[in-house]
């Protein structure tokens, strides 16, 4: 009986070595997977940032041959004829191409903006998973403790996931109301930068230049060293340009 108990129990134990082995391999598996989907979003990410980078260059190029064109047309304000239409007529011109640019810097920043979110949440759930399989939170006070932070980690990403849905369906009024929502319930979040930013934007689309410049100075005064600073101040050279105008 002993023995049969014995034989039962190693039983057990290979099985259940089997068993870990199985799933050590779809882990494995699952997490080269991940890291292959990140490392693709990175390289998509960093093309679309080149790109990104070359149209905001070319679209201070075109600045600068608006501004050329404007003060040509200044001087030769007594000028008549076809030379002074043709003037015009390349002012024209670049000032549409320039709205052009802006709109496909827009579209294009807020891709990237994207894609660096797919990336983060992507290293975040690895990191969750690999964090859950390891089997640490043993002790009935510390998994206490990390269910209430998770949940309110859970609750700030609603709220942010929420405002950006609206954002991105350029539904202005409302994103504008959710990111606000979000800043009054987390002042300290971790989305609180991005939240402000995107306020910003809001606030332009919708017209509404000097409510954005407000909110794209709070992130350069707030949050100098993010990103989020960086495309603020590219805002607000832009609604310098677009002011002079």
């Amino acid at each position: 009986m002993i023995m049969r108990i014995g034989l039962l129990i190693s039983l057990l134990w290979i099985m259940s070595g089997c068993l870990r082995t199985r799933e050590d391999i779809k882990e494995v598996e699952s997490t080269k997977a991940m890291r292959d989907q990140v490392d693709t979003l990175q390289k998509v990410h960093a093309d679309s940032s080149s790109r990104l980078e070359e149209l905001m260059d070319q679209n201070r190029q075109l600045n600068g041959r608006i501004e050329e064109l404007e003060q040509k047309i200044l001087k030769n304000s007594q000028a008549q004829g076809a030379g002074k239409d043709d003037l015009q007529k390349s002012l024209s011109e670049s000032r549409q191409q320039s709205e052009l640019l802006k709109d496909g810097i827009v579209k294009l920043e807020n891709q990237v903006q994207a894609l660096q979110e797919e990336i983060v949440t992507l290293k975040t759930k690895g990191s969750s998973d690999r964090t859950n399989s390891s089997g640490k939170h043993s002790s009935s006070d510390g998994s206490s403790s990390d269910k209430a932070k998770d949940k309110v980690k859970d609750k700030e990403r609603e709220l942010m996931d929420s405002a950006l849905a609206e954002f991105q369906e350029s539904k202005w009024k409302e994103a504008i109301l959710n990111f606000d929502h979000y800043r009054e319930k987390f002042p300290k979040g971790k989305y609180v930068a991005e939240a402000t930013y995107k306020t910003g934007v809001s606030f332009q689309e919708l017209g509404m230049r000097d409510e954005a410049k407000v909110f794209y100075n709070e992130v350069i005064e707030k949050f100098p060293k993010t990103e989020m600073s960086k495309k603020a101040q590219l805002r607000l050279k832009s609604l310098g340009s677009a002011s002079k105008k």
